[in-house]
């Protein structure tokens, strides 16, 4: 994997964001986790989960906002790590795709859940969110059993 100035992982699972900090921040300079909570009872891998505590996503969505926006203002390699919660249903993929068209730089990209690829597909197209450019690694339910595979696909 080629060097990033700056990682961005965004999950509300604390300890599986930390694994993935861990694996693919040995290639960036700088490496920034966001972890954000849900009510309890909803499941992080649902896209149709209950709703969200609206400040806490608006509190994500700024802090993801200055990161990225600060990182292609100043042309930085950047990856992006999302849950797949953190990609759909708190919209973080739809504020990542307007600061690349604002700042005319791209992002590499990474989805990392438990869905197969054809739950995450009709998630984004019921959310009419594209797919492409998105590297999807699934991960099972058995903590770190698949972190090696997540570090050959970065």
């Amino acid at each position: 994997m080629s060097k990033l100035d700056k990682l961005i992982v965004v999950d509300p699972d604390v300890e599986r964001s930390q694994d993935v900090a861990h694996i693919i921040g040995d290639y960036a300079d700088e490496t920034v986790v966001i972890n954000y909570r849900i009510r309890p009872d909803a499941d992080p891998t649902c896209l149709d989960s209950s709703e969200n505590p609206p400040e806490e996503i608006a509190r994500v969505q700024e802090q993801f906002r200055e990161e990225v926006s600060g990182a292609l203002r100043d042309r930085k390699v950047l990856m992006v790590v999302f849950s797949i919660h953190s990609c759909v249903k708190a919209e973080l993929l739809k504020i990542l795709l307007e600061l690349e068209d604002e700042y005319e730089f791209g992002t590499r990209r990474i989805l990392y859940s438990c869905l197969d690829k054809s739950e995450v597909n009709k998630g984004f197209a019921k959310r009419g969110l594209p797919r492409s450019k998105i590297k999807h690694i699934v991960h099972t339910k058995e903590p770190k059993t698949d972190l090696p595979r997540l570090r050959a696909v970065a």
